[in-house]
């Protein structure tokens, strides 16, 4: 796959108390972006009132794009 070629696109799930969003193609700065927007307007707005107490991420290659795994673990 082309770099060119590859679009951007966005997942959330929830899992106990944690938010894990998958941004394809994205830095850490636009995936954590995304995750504010979805957090004030998206499905799962009336579940984020929850307090973030750890964050973490990780970028995996596949193709000729990348995966951001960003994690928010919550009380």
């Amino acid at each position: 796959m082309n770099l060119k070629e590859t679009t951007e696109s966005y997942a959330v799930e929830y899992k106990q108390g944690r938010y894990d969003i998958f941004c394809s193609n994205m830095g850490l700065k636009e995936c954590w972006e995304h995750f504010k927007y979805v957090q004030k307007f998206g499905m799962y707005k009336d579940e984020f009132q929850a307090r973030m107490v750890k964050l973490s991420f990780e970028t995996h290659k596949w193709g000729g794009g990348h995966i951001t795994l960003l994690r928010v673990f919550a009380e």
